[in-house]
């Protein structure tokens, strides 16, 4: 959803667990501006995920008018930001 509604390319790699031995894994994907998956990870397998796009897709001005973002996503993200640890200011 984000994808398509940012306009933009978003790959995903997911860790469902940490331990001092190892990285548990989860899925991967990429996804392109349409929301479409162009490259999907095998669930829980470790391996690499990749795709290709045209560099045009990087360079050109792909906007969103803002007035299209659903409220709810707004509150949704406002509502992250603020639960996001923040570093720890030092003296």
């Amino acid at each position: 959803a984000l994808a398509t509604l940012l306009k933009m390319v978003v790959v995903r790699s997911n860790v469902i667990g940490v331990t001092p031995e190892k990285l548990s894994s989860g899925d991967s994907n990429i996804w392109d501006m349409d929301g479409t998956p162009v490259a999907v990870g095998t669930p829980f397998v470790e391996g690499v995920v990749t795709a290709e796009f045209d560099q045009r897709i990087f360079q050109d001005e792909h906007w969103i008018d803002r007035r299209k973002v659903p409220a709810a996503l707004l509150d949704m993200i406002a509502s992250a930001a603020h639960e996001y640890p923040r570093e720890e200011t030092r003296p």
